[in-house]
């Protein structure tokens, strides 16, 4: 029995190459052409990515560092309330300056 198989045409013949480099040649003498367009806008929306994601690493980092100090706050200002309760100074009076000595 014999199989049977369809050969499929190579990726990237010399064929399928020529109008690259043909372009490419354009480019180097300082032709303009479509392909080195299309090139061009690749670069500048790949740097532009590039920009993109160091910034949002920057916020992340910086949001980070945000809830990290939120929870700092709130653990010293349970510790600030515990401590001005036990030393007696909450009489039914929400805040030191309300009293007379």
């Amino acid at each position: 029995m014999v199989k049977n198989t369809t050969i499929l045409p190579k990726k990237g013949s010399c064929h399928s190459s020529f109008p690259f480099l043909f372009a490419s040649a354009m480019e180097k003498r300082g032709i303009r052409t479509e392909r080195g367009g299309l090139n061009r806008e690749i670069e500048m929306t790949n740097q532009k990515l590039r920009q993109l994601k160091v910034r949002i690493s920057k916020l992340q980092n910086w949001f980070q560092r945000y809830l990290t100090l939120k929870e700092e706050v709130k653990k010293a200002e349970k510790i600030r309330k515990s401590l001005y309760i036990s030393c007696g100074r909450n009489n039914g009076n929400s805040s030191p300056a309300g009293r007379r000595i």
